[in-house]
């Protein structure tokens, strides 16, 4: 399976960030133990293949997901599954 992510440095906008975040896509191979983590995402939160995926990266690697979806991600963070900054 292939995902596409592009990384843009949150500073270019906000000086005083040093925070990356999605912007765009590229290829990239998808490991076992990711495709497994979006697997438990999408089936236990009934959310997008793509928010499941967002979050099992954010899993894998020790991320925090920056967000203003409250929508989709409060109960999630509510579980305390995964770091969330909400900024709205």
């Amino acid at each position: 399976m292939c995902v596409s992510i592009y990384f843009r440095r949150l500073a270019n906008f906000i000086p005083t960030c040093n925070i990356d975040i999605v912007v765009g896509i590229i290829d990239c191979k998808i490991e076992e133990n990711l495709l497994k983590e979006a697997i438990y995402f999408k089936t236990k939160y009934r959310i997008s293949v793509a928010d499941s995926i967002a979050l099992s990266l954010a899993k894998v690697n020790n991320a925090i997901i920056i967000t203003s979806d409250h929508h989709e991600f409060d109960c999630i963070d509510k579980a305390k599954e995964i770091d969330f900054y909400w900024f709205r």
